[in-house]
């Protein structure tokens, strides 16, 4: 009987990059067992997929924070 080890990763490339080495590098060590990757997606990963992301600043009494994906800063 074949067993299945699944391996949960976020989308990322990075994340799949390292998913698919470590999928790889299992494999070849263990051919019996069948190795399957599961992409998670996040809440996090669904904000991030909007152009803009409205965003609580610890501190600030949860005043709202709007910022693009392409900065770094929030501005009020």
């Amino acid at each position: 009987m074949k067993k299945t080890l699944v391996i949960g990763t976020r989308g990322s490339a990075l994340a799949l990059w390292q998913a698919e080495h470590v999928q790889a590098r299992l494999k070849k060590r263990f051919r019996s067992l069948d190795v399957e990757l599961r992409i998670i997606k996040t809440k996090g990963d669904k904000i991030l997929e909007k152009s803009e992301t409205r965003v609580s600043l610890p501190g600030k009494s949860n005043a709202p924070c709007w910022r693009r994906r392409s900065t770094s800063r929030c501005t009020a």
